[in-house]
């Protein structure tokens, strides 16, 4: 009996449903016009950029909406678009004409001079350095056979009296070293001629022999000179011709 009781208020309410709906059937029909063609209206009717940024919901654009290849690299912002892999170098370019050279600029100014420096102060006065040595070069004309004495610094003949020729040297101790000889004509081969330093009248360790033959002869023997000591050049032995001639070099220092 209760589902029989049941199933006659389903079928009184469908029967009222359906009773309303043919009662008011154009009703619902006209306001399905009313909400479909508003729509239809509002869609076709809507103004130039009269949709912008305020009216579109967000996320409303996506893929499907968007033009493939449309979209250029300034419409993402920077860093969004990852670079591609760096490309091969390209060949190298010609090189370009040389191009024309500018105009020299204008001189700059002149910078102002600046203050005269102070003058330095005068260094110690150095000790004083060893005596330097000078050369004596003396030239004795005519040679003879038998013992002659020449002067040790410039001209003179050959003289058998010492004294004529000798001088002093100076009032200090002094080394005289490195006799040079040479004869103005070479010597027979059987004569022969020794120079000799003389040191208060006594024959010197600084001596040579013009051998036969020859025409010169060194030492290089260094012999000390006391100071104030008379000096002289003696020649000893056959010369030759009378006309022969005899230049002397030596060195006289400290």
């Amino acid at each position: 009996m209760r589902r029989l009781r049941e199933g006659t208020e389903v079928r009184g309410v469908l029967g009222r449903a359906l009773s309303h709906m043919r009662r008011n059937a154009i009703a619902y029909l006209a306001l399905w016009f009313a909400l479909a063609g508003g729509s239809a209206y509002a869609a076709t009717q809507l103004g130039a950029n009269s949709v912008g940024t305020k009216q579109l919901k967000p996320d409303a654009v996506v893929s499907s909406r968007v033009k493939d290849h449309s979209l250029l690299a300034q419409d993402f912002k920077e860093g969004q678009l990852p670079s591609g892999p760096q490309g091969a170098v390209g060949p190298r370019g010609a090189v370009g004409a040389q191009g024309a050279v500018g105009p020299s600029g204008p001189v700059g100014p002149q910078g102002a001079e600046g203050p005269a420096g102070r003058p330095g102060t005068p260094g110690e006065v150095g000790p004083r350095g060893p005596a330097g040595s000078g050369i004596l070069l003396s030239r004795s004309y005519a040679l003879r056979p038998g013992t002659l004495y020449g002067i040790v610094t410039g001209l003179q003949f050959a003289t058998p009296e010492e004294e004529a020729v000798t001088m002093i040297t100076p009032d200090r101790n002094l080394t005289a070293s490195h006799l040079a000889v040479h004869l103005s004509s070479a010597l027979a081969s059987d004569e022969a001629e020794e120079i000799s330093l003389r040191l208060n009248g006594q024959i010197s360790d600084l001596n040579c022999v013009v051998a036969p033959g020859t025409s010169t002869c060194t030492s290089a023997a260094e012999v000390p000179v006391p100071a104030a000591s008379s000096m002289s050049i003696e020649f000893l032995g056959n010369p030759g011709e009378q006309q022969n001639e005899a230049m002397v070099a030596f060195e006289l220092g400290a």
